[in-house]
């Protein structure tokens, strides 16, 4: 596999970014924060997609990490390669989905069909775990992961039984682990000596049960005829309590009626004072009725007045109009007997006469006229004269009761006549009112003589008789007490033969299942055997290839300063100088690092069953001068890596190189 190409369109500090590679050593330059680690982060995310986390762990997934600063709405990237001669294309959409990705073959240009799988189902043996242990090294983590011995141990053991990476060893062993841990739990006998002495206890306590039956049986029949007891006085202490609190029911009525008309009566005769008060003598009230007629009388003949006056008013309403009118007739005769004389045969003195006698009956009827328009505005002056007397008149007599119209004196007249009327209809409900007070005092006498002039309703008859019921129910009650206390014992002793027949039945389950659990611990002890076999087995045919190669490369790397390492069947480390062996940790961080990285380069040797670039970011920050020189020797002598990608921070990587005369491709990170 040979990576071409990291188009980085989206992809945290990045923004269409594109990283072209080339097959042999990539020396990829960037100073700190350039992004050296986003663009190796790039590779294994395209390749495996940035799983989100939920809860705390997701501010700090990759997914979330490595959002684009820039916020735009994209995150995505593309990572081309070339794998078994053809050349391939990852596009990977993290924004819309995760995980998912599209795989295309673009020598045959066509797009696989990648739905529910992953990148290690068309790259053999390209897993996590495998690029995290073997192809890619990050700034200071050159010691694998704690799933790496696991893995490669299930790795050779498929290996060396021909499957393909279908066996887990070290969850095969754990499984027998949980496996006899889950039997002894499991184990039934303490359970089975706990079930025995149960039995043994509960045969003890059931031949109580018939004597149980035989005392309820007996306390039943007694509680039984205390109830038809209690049932009788209980009757007999009712009817006294009826017969009682009718009586007083009727008592307490005609007592309430009594109170009742008692009250009646006082508020009629406070309400019969107050309308008294109110009252005025009976002399004023006859002046104001007198006053009253005598207005009505006033304001009739005024009435009639102004009906006159206006009478008059219009007749004398356009009278000079009318008198010319009555004159106008004569005159024009005169004017025509005058002009049209001839013609009317009136010549002479006869036609002077005329003329004159039309003039003077013209002028009689003037005055005719004017004298009755004369006589009648005296009319209206006497008219108007009366008028004004009557209004002075009735003045007066609103006057003599100092009010200011009639309209007050009518109300002051009404108001008396209702307070009349009021007095008389209270004078005769008092009457009414003490008849039926007398009426009431026989009826009622005897029950103030027994009750006195208050009385409740609730009665105490029967209480005598209840007291007796009481008692009767409290020895029904101790009975039923102990009825129930049988009860539950003998209930008790029903769930202990229940339990009984179950823990016979669980007791036969449990030896059975003893024998079953004995049977299965064999069984898992023989496997644990085998597998620990198998494991010895498979680390002997691997183990020896294994040590050889990472022996040969330690040795060139640290110039035979250390020159054989032993890798045990778990896949711990140790450097062996010849008379000690030592775990990496004892060793100075460099010579660690070296020997991870030794580990690292056998693993992608047994791994992967094609060439797969070599991923180094900063790896050799702990390495000196001469051991950098020998491991950059080492990575171009060897034919276990297609390409080498090295992330650097420095330039005494590309000066090594260049000073060896190796050729390699430059990339700088502005």
């Amino acid at each position: 596999m040979i990576i071409r190409e990291l188009k980085m369109d989206h992809f945290g500090r990045f923004q269409h970014e594109n990283l072209k590679l080339e097959p042999g050593i990539n020396v990829i330059y960037g100073a700190n924060e350039s992004g050296k680690s986003t663009a190796h982060a790039f590779i294994r995310c395209m390749l495996f997609g940035a799983r989100r986390q939920r809860g705390k762990g997701a501010a700090k997934d990759a997914w979330s990490k490595y959002q684009p600063w820039e916020g735009s709405g994209s995150y995505s990237g593309i990572l081309s390669y070339e794998y078994q001669g053809k050349d391939w294309r990852i596009v990977r959409d993290f924004a819309r989905d995760s995980q998912a990705f599209e795989l295309v073959d673009e020598s045959a240009g066509v797009s696989m069909d990648t739905d529910g799988r992953e990148i290690s189902d068309f790259i053999g043996g390209l897993t996590p775990v495998h690029f995290d242990n073997s192809m890619s090294i990050g700034q200071m983590a050159a010691e694998p992961d704690s799933h790496f011995a696991e893995d490669m141990q299930s790795f050779m053991a498929n290996m060396s039984m021909g499957a393909n990476e279908a066996v887990d060893v070290k969850r095969a062993l754990q499984y027998l682990k949980d496996e006899r841990r889950r039997l002894k739990n499991e184990s039934p006998d303490a359970r089975i000596e706990a079930v025995a002495a149960r039995l043994e206890e509960i045969g003890r306590e059931l031949p109580e049960m018939d004597d149980i039956y035989a005392r309820q049986s007996e306390i039943a029949g007694r509680m039984k005829a205390l109830d038809q007891e209690i049932e009788a006085v209980n009757r007999q202490a009712d009817e006294e309590q009826k017969a009682d609190q009718a009586e007083r029911v009727q008592a307490a009525r005609l007592i309430q009626q009594n109170n009742d008309i008692a009250e009646q009566y006082r508020a009629k005769k406070d309400e019969l004072a107050r309308a008294q008060a109110r009252m005025q003598p009976e002399a004023a009230s006859e002046q104001i009725r007198e006053i009253e007629a005598a207005y009505a009388k006033t304001e009739e003949r005024m009435r009639q007045v102004r009906s006159e006056c206006d009478h008059v008013s219009g007749l004398l309403s356009g009278g000079f109009l009318r008198m010319l009118a009555l004159a106008l007739p004569f005159v024009v005769l005169a004017l025509l007997c005058f002009v049209l004389g001839e013609q009317l045969n009136l010549t002479g003195g006869r036609q002077a006469a005329a003329v004159l006698i039309l003039l003077l009956a013209g002028a009689v009827v003037l005055i005719i006229a004017g004298f009755i328009h004369s006589r009648r505005k005296g009319r209206l002056r006497r008219l108007m004269a009366d008028l004004a007397g009557l209004e002075e008149k009735q003045a007066s007599l609103l006057a003599r009761c100092n009010i200011q119209s009639i309209e007050q004196l009518r109300v002051q007249g009404q108001f008396q006549q209702h307070c009349r009327d009021t007095v008389i209809r209270l004078k005769k409900e008092l009457s009414q009112l003490r008849q039926r007070y007398e009426a009431l005092q026989g009826p009622l006498k005897p029950y103030i003589e027994k009750y006195g002039e208050t009385i409740s309703t609730d009665s105490l008859a029967g209480e005598v008789t209840r007291v007796q019921a009481i008692s009767l129910a409290q020895e029904k009650e101790n009975l039923r007490k102990q009825y129930d206390k049988l009860e539950w014992q003998l209930e008790r002793l029903m769930q202990l033969e229940a339990e009984q027949t179950a823990l016979e039945e669980e007791l036969v389950s449990l030896r059975a299942r003893a024998d079953e659990v004995s049977r299965e611990l064999e069984a898992v002890d023989l496997a644990e055997k085998t597998v620990g076999e198998i494991t010895e087995k498979i680390h002997g045919t691997f183990g020896s290839q294994l040590n050889d190669y990472v022996s040969a490369l330690i040795s060139q790397i640290t110039d035979g300063a250390h020159r054989r390492l032993i890798v045990d069947r778990s896949f711990a480390v140790m450097a062996d100088d010849g008379s000690h062996l030592l775990s990496p940790d004892r060793l100075s961080a460099g010579t660690a690092d070296q020997i991870w990285f030794c580990v690292r380069m056998a693993a992608s040797q047994i791994l992967f069953e094609e060439k797969m670039p070599l991923i180094l970011d900063d790896s050799f920050a702990f390495y000196d001068d001469d051991r950098l020189v020998n491991t950059l020797k080492f990575l171009k002598d060897q034919n276990t890596f297609s390409q080498i990608i090295l992330f650097t921070c420095h330039h005494r990587e590309a000066e090594a190189l260049e000073g060896l005369e190796i050729p390699f491709n430059y990339v700088s990170l502005s």
